[in-house]
């Protein structure tokens, strides 16, 4: 099911929500009887501060991919180190000055789930040459804002969008349109380890207001 859907992609109501009944019980709490104060408790302490209750879902590392040379078929890991500002060790990315080139790309899984029932196709998500594929999140949501894939920092760029070279490697024009908007550049900010099964999810300073 498409992230949009469940609504991912538009979390600032429940932040807004939060926020505003935090603010009422710091400024109006004297005036406020005694039971909807007490409601008012307890829905403030099961709503974060910096997180809203449904922008601030949590997704898991599905599978690495790296690739040493451009232009090969890229290998499934468990495990990948990260570097700051450098890249994925081991990955034809890795300190390229191509300006181009990124640190890090992300894939949504759920894209492949019924590529071919939807645009008449199928690759594998290995095929698609992105290094991290994720379930249960948008990384629209991502764009412009720090995040977090297992210990490592990164910061999202853009979208990645496919691009004609890719078309001529998978052997189809048909992936321009079946991975449009599915897949992120991203900047990683501080070094560490990536584990399949990691936790992705939005870093806490990019959750506040």
């Amino acid at each position: 099911m498409n992230q949009t859907a469940l609504g991912w992609g538009v979390p600032s109501a429940a932040t807004v929500v939060s926020h505003t009944m935090r603010s009422v019980l710091r400024r109006r709490s004297a005036y406020l009887p005694n039971g909807v104060l007490a409601s008012m408790k307890v829905l403030t302490a099961i709503m974060p501060e910096n997180r809203c209750l449904m922008g601030a879902a949590q997704g898991k590392v599905q599978a690495i991919y790296i690739a040493a040379k451009h232009g090969e078929l890229p290998h499934e890991v468990d495990v990948a180190v990260a570097q700051a500002g450098r890249g994925i060790e081991g990955d034809r990315n890795f300190d390229d000055a191509d300006p181009d080139s990124c640190n890090i790309t992300l894939i949504e899984a759920e894209t492949f789930d019924d590529l071919k029932a939807r645009h008449g196709f199928e690759i594998t998500p290995l095929e698609s040459r992105r290094q991290v594929l994720v379930r249960g999140v948008n990384l629209g949501e991502f764009v412009g804002r720090r995040f977090q894939v297992g210990d490592v920092e990164c910061e999202g760029e853009e979208r990645c969008e496919p691009c004609n070279h890719l078309a001529k490697m998978v052997g189809t024009q048909d992936v321009l349109r079946g991975l449009l908007h599915t897949g992120l550049r991203g900047v990683i900010v501080k070094s560490g380890t990536i584990r399949v099964g990691d936790a992705v999810r939005l870093s806490a300073v990019a959750e506040r207001l």
